[in-house]
């Protein structure tokens, strides 16, 4: 644990200078800078420098503060979710340490966007590691829980148990599973998540219809979009029909862009392949499966 102890302990230095280059004060990567340092950093280093990235940037989306009472609020759930391969790296009682270390780390910075005006609405944060099945080896991704009723994961199947790869942790965790259990499920198309043109991630779509927006208690959807409260809680529908054709339909009252042009609420046009779906500073491209050629059958 002494190891890991030091790793949490620098992380709080590589903070400032990421904070830093996000407001463009620096204009160097933090991340070259700790390249360029004498000793070469580890994996979990590195590991837990991308995380401190990605909580920064989180943090700041959901920080909402009331000067008039002086009080600020931030979500007190958070997952972090890993890929497969990032996930068995922490297991058992590292990965609880990890998890306790995350919300530390996650809790105290939001005090520090508080400053000596504001006061947090909360006491302490809590944070749980997750499967993203679809991400890389080195990729990962936060998300708040605003919602003790929703769920924080992108077609979720709720609480899909499966037996834990030997070597990983307790039997039964949680994993994310897009296809909701169904062996050897293709999907149907893809959706490239972009925010400020940024791209976040690419979800596989197995269902034929589903439905995007800022989600909630009561009003689940199976993509959420989140840190924009004028996004409405459903805000599109996907429908794929027998044709594999694509259709979107505006449900919310504020806009939605297809390709520039507004699509106005109860309106539903076709989606043409790397088309994209623009709701404020999100962005969702489609990208259809590739689907093999049939062989023509020989001639006799």
């Amino acid at each position: 644990m002494s190891r890991i102890k030091r790793i949490v302990g620098e992380i709080a230095n590589h903070l400032e200078p990421v904070r830093k280059w996000l407001d463009g004060e620096d204009a160097r990567d933090p991340a070259t800078k700790i390249r360029e340092a004498s000793r070469e950093a580890s994996q979990a280093e590195s590991f837990m420098l991308s995380v401190a990235r990605e909580i920064d940037r989180v943090l700041r989306e959901e920080f909402v503060a009331n000067r008039i009472k002086g009080t600020a609020y931030v979500p007190a759930r958070f997952a972090v979710f890993l890929s497969s391969v990032a996930d068995r790296a922490w297991t058992g009682q590292k990965r609880v340490f990890l998890q306790e270390t995350l919300a530390d780390i996650i809790f105290q910075e939001a005090r520090k966007l508080c400053g000596a005006k504001l006061k947090l609405t909360l006491t302490a944060i809590s944070v749980e590691l997750r499967i993203d099945g679809t991400l890389g080896d080195e990729e990962l991704y936060v998300r708040p829980v605003s919602d003790d009723g929703s769920d924080v994961t992108v077609y979720s199947s709720g609480s899909n148990k499966v037996p834990s790869p030997e070597g990983a942790g307790s039997a039964g965790d949680t994993i994310y599973d897009p296809a909701r259990g169904r062996r050897g499920a293709k999907p149907l198309y893809f959706l490239e998540l972009f925010e400020n043109a940024t791209r976040q991630q690419r979800i596989p779509v197995y269902n034929s219809e589903v439905t995007i927006g800022r989600g909630g208690a009561g009003s689940p959807v199976d993509i959420p979009l989140t840190g924009e409260p004028r996004i409405s809680r459903v805000h599109v529908s996907l429908r794929f029909d027998e044709k594999n054709q694509l259709w979107v339909t505006a449900q919310g009252t504020n806009p939605t862009l297809i390709s520039g042009r507004l699509l106005a609420r109860g309106e539903s046009t076709k989606l043409k392949p790397n088309e994209g779906i623009q709701i404020y500073d999100f962005t969702l491209h489609y990208k259809a499966r590739p689907r093999r050629r049939k062989r023509n059958a020989k001639q006799t």
